[in-house]
């Protein structure tokens, strides 16, 4: 779906991971700021980019 936002949880779900190590990949820039979406104390990682980097389609600085 586009301009899909997923959760941390969904994002965590996705890459087969805990929550808390998603968390701290995003903390230590290891997911690309381009992926993550925040507003307020809600953050959001964009479903369709995210496919993209994982599959390797993408390139983007960390």
């Amino acid at each position: 779906m586009q301009n899909k936002l997923l959760s941390i949880k969904e994002t965590a779900d996705f890459l087969k991971t805990k929550e808390s190590t998603v968390r701290t990949w995003i903390r230590r820039g290891q997911i690309p700021s381009e992926l993550v979406f925040r507003c307020g104390n809600a953050v959001r990682i964009r479903c369709e980019r995210l496919e993209k980097w994982v599959n390797g389609d993408e390139c983007l600085q960390g």
